[in-house]
């Protein structure tokens, strides 16, 4: 077998446990499905679900974003796409904040932030309710995971 295949598996493991572990949470004894339990707004466990299903790459990008929160309370469009590399802030939607707000909606969650607008016309993200640090204690955790 092709040794990039091989290395495909537990790859695809690490990406796909977390929802078969929350599918078998879902389960009573006798294989009737339990009614699924929503998600707090953000709390520790949802924050952990929230990130397991990021891409490696996007939960990367996710934890400058969440430092600045946690840290500075907000950060501005033009310092984020600098603080990642991006060249310019219209580059920021692709790797970071689209698949953020995709796995949100996915999760029916409201954003983890809010979002306005700078007298300079740029987007400002900032940290609600203290949610930076629970994601950023999330991030570290599932980026420690996947790193075994």
């Amino acid at each position: 077998m092709d040794p990039k295949l091989d290395d495909l598996g537990p790859v695809l493991g690490r990406w796909l446990a977390p929802f078969v572990a929350d599918e078998l949470e879902r389960r009573q004894a006798g294989g009737v499905l339990a009614s699924p339990q929503p998600l707090g707004d953000y709390d520790e466990g949802t924050c952990q679900a929230f990130v397991a299903g990021l891409r490696t790459s996007t939960l990367t990008k996710a934890r400058t974003l969440f430092d600045h929160l946690a840290h500075d309370g907000s950060v501005d469009s033009l310092k984020l796409a600098a603080d990642l590399s991006l060249g310019s802030p219209r580059n920021l939607p692709g790797p970071l904040t689209t698949p953020l707000k995709r796995r949100a909606k996915k999760l029916g969650l409201a954003l983890p932030w809010n979002e306005g607008v700078s007298d300079s016309d740029r987007t400002v993200w900032s940290d609600r309710d203290e949610i930076a640090k629970r994601m950023l204690a999330a991030i570290d955790g599932e980026t420690g995971r996947r790193s075994r």
